[in-house]
């Protein structure tokens, strides 16, 4: 979600945007390209009240299964982990903004994916080559529609690129942003 903000940042204020880091971004027809059944059978919720409710009950080992889907090392998925994101939904308002997100997709989709072609900021995709929810090939065209951008293939990594990799996405932003003037790039891939 934080890809497509500031993917909208960077299409409505450009002018306020030096360069931008993208960690399995947004792409057109998001939902199209999502696997996996969780987000679909939420996004099919209907309303804001029913959304909430099936959020805040889904048990435990549904959510160690939501979890297992978005990472390639399902070892991280662990007891603990799963206890503290559980505590967490379960918390008044956290629903809201998930929600939120998936009732303003046609938004994303009518007032900003048409023109992601039109983003002038140095971009880094940062994308884990292993994605069972947004898939590499959405990357890569998500990367040849952004002028200019790079795209970073992290191996054996899901979704969560920052939390399964995180040497390896700290050293990419900081490379990033500590490089002069931005050269076109075909992409280029992690050893």
């Amino acid at each position: 979600m934080g890809a497509g903000l500031a993917l909208g940042l960077a299409l409505t204020h450009p002018d306020r945007v030096d360069r931008l880091i993208l960690i399995s971004g947004f792409p057109q027809g998001v939902l199209t390209h999502v696997r996996g059944p969780y987000l679909r059978f939420f996004a099919r919720a209907g309303s804001g009240l029913l959304f909430g409710l099936a959020y805040r009950l889904l048990g435990r080992r549904n959510f160690r299964k939501f979890l297992g889907c978005l990472v390639w090392d399902r070892s991280l998925v662990t007891p603990e982990v799963v206890e503290r994101a559980h505590r967490l939904r379960k918390q008044y308002g956290k629903a809201q903004p998930l929600w939120s997100s998936l009732k303003h997709v046609e938004e994303w989709e009518t007032h900003y994916a048409p023109r992601l072609s039109s983003v002038t900021a140095p971009t880094l995709l940062i994308w884990g080559r292993d994605d069972p929810f947004l898939p590499l090939s959405v990357g890569e065209t998500l990367h040849r529609t952004i002028p200019g951008s790079r795209l970073a293939v992290i191996p054996d990594t899901g979704h969560l690129p920052m939390w399964e990799r995180p040497d390896e996405v700290n050293r990419l932003i900081l490379d990033f942003l500590a490089a002069g003037p931005v050269a076109a790039s075909p992409g280029y891939q992690l050893p």
